[in-house]
């Protein structure tokens, strides 16, 4: 038997799970609560929780819970050994783990091919460019502003 994350939040003539996707409800206390368990233990470059940059580039975007919510999540699947699959399985609904997932940039990506698949989704851009701002608000190098000022032209142009 192969087993689905649970989806919820509606009854559209199929149980949870099985066959059909329903919106689920965005749980901001939940998703905060997971995203700072999983990104306990890491660190920014200045030293700084990771969790911090997460809620400050969430308050970026203050009002949009589904935005929020990306937020928070952005770096998880990025910076530990969590997958899409586990946000899922956690509750956090699918559409807010497909923006987390555009928004995790493999290693071997190169950067301006990331940026334009991050262009092809609009909250996922909503969010890169909230966490490039936060990024330049906090103590960037000189080749950090020049990254982030090229990044910002690209996806707001």
């Amino acid at each position: 038997m192969v087993r689905t994350p649970p989806f919820h939040g509606g009854d559209l003539g199929s149980s949870p799970g099985r066959d059909a996707f329903y919106i689920m409800e965005i749980d901001l206390t939940a998703i905060s609560q997971l995203a700072e368990k999983a990104l306990e233990g890491h660190y920014r470059r200045g030293g700084a929780s990771a969790i911090e940059h997460s809620i400050e580039v969430a308050q970026r975007v203050k009002g949009d819970t589904l935005a929020e919510a990306v937020a928070l999540l952005h770096d998880v699947l990025e910076d530990t050994d969590l997958t899409g699959e586990d946000l899922l399985w956690s509750g956090v609904p699918v559409e807010v783990v497909s923006s987390v997932e555009v928004l995790t940039h493999p290693r071997w990506e190169p950067y301006k091919e990331y940026l334009h698949r991050v262009k092809k989704d609009p909250l996922a851009t909503k969010i890169k460019i909230a966490d490039m701002l936060t990024n330049l608000s906090d103590d960037p190098t000189d080749r950090q502003i020049k990254k982030y000022a090229e990044g910002l032209l690209f996806l707001l142009n």
